[in-house]
């Protein structure tokens, strides 16, 4: 397991030599040897790399959480009532991968990885999933990257296996909050009818959401097209290997085509909080309005999805944009050309997709209770953090209630 680690943050064969981008989901092998393999990936990845313990960057480790496989409420309440996080993995319990749960849980306070993907979700979940049948990983979900999922399949089997995300393309949500707002101001000229400017600036903020979107979702289907022409010898091993499902029964010169159609389109978005201040001075954190707001906004977007699906039967999603450098570089393009807006242009960049701005002052839970509406409408991918004060590591042990 460290030389899996080590390669997998030492390989230079990506475009523009990058690491590769890697990721990998475990926790519901409860065979001996799939066991053995996520306590020895944990155990590598908490001891890090080198003689100073660095905390490996990839892969993206993502443990999946099984009612009855790695958790159970009574599980649970048992190692709770362990005086400390080393006698609680030593204990015995009903499900097979709780101790390995609580070691993940150890892992994450020091080495930030795994996040944590909770399959009972209902829309996680997948009704041929049965406990007993050894082949039941086909039908759980597994994530790319810290958040990119692909689960649901209009050409074929829910699954994530053999598929992938296509492409991506992002909304600047602060842009077209701030726009509606220089526009609704302009119509309504009086300053003192707050309420009216307010409301025509949702107004036009909505109408803006779909136009974008739908202009995002025509722009990824003219992608999609040009993809279909890539010849199978252009991926020799994804195709060869039928790691592209379908990819393997190509010849080299033939175009992928439809092989792809159980790829996924993205249409993300970025930048929820900056845009409910621009048009509330406020986020969504605290206020309920800028909250409706931003949760209609995103409705709007699935709107443009399910009207694209119906349209070309390809499997558009919506994306909680994860794009880090993207962030910073809309800021950067927006307070060049609106200047310094307080709480939307005036920071080095916009916050992740629909959370909760992390120096908002809101408790953990609080925040968690604002975000999670938002991950049964963003099912092209999301995710959830909080920002703790002090070392995880410290307080690992309530990690597992969370």
């Amino acid at each position: 397991m460290e030389g899996f680690i080590h390669n997998l943050n030492t390989m230079h064969s990506r475009g523009g030599n990058q690491v590769v981008f890697s990721s990998i989901n475990y926790g519901t092998d409860t065979s001996a040897e799939g066991r053995m393999v996520i306590e020895e990936l944990l155990k590598a990845t908490i001891e890090g790399l080198g003689d100073r313990g660095e905390v490996p960057v990839f892969p993206i480790q993502i443990f999946k959480v099984k009612d009855g496989v790695s958790y159970s409420a009574a599980d649970f309440e048992k190692a709770m009532k362990m005086e400390n996080m080393e006698d609680a993995m030593k204990a015995s319990y009903a499900a097979p991968n709780f101790d390995l749960l609580l070691k993940a849980c150890q892992t994450t306070a020091k080495a930030l990885f795994p996040n944590f993907m909770f399959l009972d979700t209902p829309f996680n979940q997948n009704e041929k999933w049965k406990a007993d049948d050894p082949k039941r990983y086909i039908y759980e979900l597994a994530t790319m990257g810290c958040r990119t999922r692909v689960f649901e399949n209009l050409a074929g089997e829910k699954s994530s296996l053999g598929r992938g995300n296509l492409s991506f393309t992002t909304l600047n949500m602060p842009r077209l909050a701030i726009e509606a707002r220089i526009k609704a101001e302009s119509l309504i000229e009086d300053e003192r009818k707050k309420d009216a400017i307010e409301q025509k600036a949702k107004e036009i903020f909505i109408e803006s959401i779909h136009s974008t979107a739908s202009l995002i979702a025509d722009q990824l289907y003219e992608r999609y097209q040009y993809q279909r022409t890539a010849l199978a010898r252009q991926f020799p091993f994804m195709m060869g290997n039928d790691v592209w499902k379908g990819g393997g029964a190509l010849n080299p010169n033939e175009q992928v085509g439809d092989v792809l159609r159980s790829g996924t389109l993205g249409i993300g978005f970025i930048g929820g909080h900056n845009a409910m201040v621009a048009l509330y001075g406020e986020g969504h954190g605290h206020s309920r309005k800028a909250w409706d707001t931003l949760y209609e906004a995103v409705m709007e977007m699935n709107k443009v999805v399910d009207e694209y699906k119906e349209k070309y039967g390809l499997n558009y999603s919506v994306l909680a944009t994860p794009a880090e450098g993207l962030s910073g570089r809309f800021t950067r393009m927006d307070r060049r050309k609106y200047g310094k807006i307080p709480g939307v242009t005036d920071r080095d960049y916009y916050v992740n997709s629909f959370h909760v701005d992390v120096k908002e002052p809101i408790s953990i839970v609080d925040k968690i209770r604002r975000e999670a509406p938002f991950h049964a409408i963003t099912r092209g991918g999301h995710i959830t953090y909080v920002e703790l004060d002090g070392e995880a590591r410290k307080t690992s042990a309530p990690l597992p209630k969370s």
